[in-house]
């Protein structure tokens, strides 16, 4: 499915997250929502086979692991935005 329509090139590309040669394996899916509280766009970036994990290193010096195989991202792209 070509989300270029649906969520802008910018936007597609950070939602699914193409760029990134750590994601071995992903599956990607999105929704659109129309409901009283939420319209626009839902998009699941399931990560299947990440080497190696994403580190980050917060402020405070922790590191906090933000990908890694088995992880789930989630985005909401709301309409009008």
């Amino acid at each position: 499915m070509d989300l270029n329509p649906i969520l802008g090139s910018r936007r597609r590309k950070s939602a699914k997250r193409e760029p990134w040669k750590r994601v071995k394996r992903h599956k990607f899916q999105v929704w659109q929502v129309d409901e009283p509280g939420f319209t626009g766009y839902l998009t699941r970036l399931d990560l299947l086979e990440v080497s190696p994990p994403l580190i980050a290193q917060t402020p405070d010096g922790l590191e906090l692991c933000v990908a890694d195989t088995g992880y789930v991202w989630t985005q909401h792209f709301p309409s009008g935005t």
